[in-house]
Formats: structure tokens, sequence, C-alpha cells
């Protein structure tokens, strides 16, 4: 899963390298969002759930951002858990040079990505501005009531989806499996996960794609 991009390259992280990134990602997320240093290393070490470094290319190889990505089995796709580029280096396509080397290297395998996006609260500027990065890049709002499972109960979210294929339709079924996968594995700390996703799963029906 390596591939460079212009003077960049991205790279599968190691849970040795949570030492680095972890500083990071405590300024990057606030922690109501984030997982502790411990969760993330008991999901690297159960096989499925990776971490992707974005190195500068020269001698030192700085790590300048980083992506938590899950594989779902069942049905093939991913989710995309946490991206972030440092401050510094924003603005500067890095973003979506990491999203679409995602997209082209599991193109030939899995169905699309996943991805939770916070809802615009107050016309917050930085939350439109995340939507318009993923509406960029070719990922669509599935529309559809989504809850992510915190220790508070469900909090309210967009659910995206960026389809690697050809695929027309979203079927409920594909849908409700990718989310209880995802719920049951990156989410397994949250006692109430099982009563959250009943909140909504009568909700999910199959989506045409090209209609979004």
């Amino acid at each position: 899963m390596n591939k460079k991009i212009n003077t960049f390259e991205v790279t599968k992280g190691s849970i040795s390298d949570l030492d680095i990134i972890y500083p990071k990602f405590q300024k990057h997320f606030p922690e109501n969002e984030r997982k502790s240093f411990s969760q993330l290393k008991e999901l690297m070490n159960k096989g499925s759930y990776k971490l992707l470094l974005v190195k500068t290319r020269d001698m030192q190889e700085v790590v300048i951002g980083y992506a938590f990505i899950y594989c779902i089995d069942d049905p093939k796709a991913l989710w995309l858990d946490y991206i972030a580029i440092n401050e510094e280096y924003q603005n500067k396509g890095i973003g979506s040079m990491v999203f679409n080397h995602l997209v082209n290297c599991k193109s030939d395998e899995c169905l699309g990505m996943f991805m939770e996006i916070e809802k615009v609260v107050d016309n917050d500027l930085n939350q439109k501005k995340r939507i318009a990065f993923y509406e960029r890049l070719g990922a669509v709002n599935l529309g559809m009531k989504y809850l992510l499972p915190t220790d508070e109960g469900g909090y309210d979210m967009h659910l995206f989806f960026r389809i690697f294929g050809k695929t027309n339709t979203l079927c409920s079924t594909t849908i409700k499996k990718a989310i209880k996968s995802t719920h049951n594995y990156i989410h397994s700390d949250i006692n109430e996960r099982e009563y959250i996703y009943n909140c909504f799963k009568d909700d999910i029906k199959d989506i045409d794609l090209q209609s979004l």
C-alpha cells in the first residue's frame, strides 16, 4: 500500500508509529471525537484497522499527515475513520492525494469507502469546508439517518460514501452490514452500540447513487 505522490509518500504505518502520531492526533481532533492511545493500539493489533502515514520524500522523511481506515470484510469496503494533515501542509492538495490514493489502491477489490462527517452547526465554516472537501472528491451524502456510537449516546452525523466501481445502487443490506461491522469492530468499547444502531436501522433503504 505504498505510493509516491509528488514530493510526498503514502506508506503503511505500524503500531510503533503511534508514538509519533498520537500527539498530532490529540491536536487534530477534539477529545469527544478521538480514541485513546490504547484503543488505537488494540484496534491495529486486531488486524483490520490500518494506519497510513504521509511522509516527505527528503532525507528526513517527516510525517506530515496520516489516516486511519477500517477494512470491512463483508461487504468488501473501507471505512475512513480519521484523516488529517499537519496545519503547515494544509491547502496544498495533500489531503486530496491521500484520499485518492485509497480510492486507487483499493478500487479493484472494494465496493467503496464510507465516512462519517459532522453536520453543520451554527453555520460553522470548518464543518462546511469538510463537507465540500469530500464532495469535491466524489463522495456523496447518503441522505439517511445515522448515529455515531458514543458514551453519551448516538451522535447525529452524515454518512457519506465514495463509490469505487460502477455500481448504481447501494442496497440496504450492504449498508447495514457495513455499519454493523464497523460499530462492532471500531466501537466495541461502547456498550450501547446495539441500541444506538437499532434507533436508525429501520430508516436504511436501498439508495440510487446516480440520483444523489
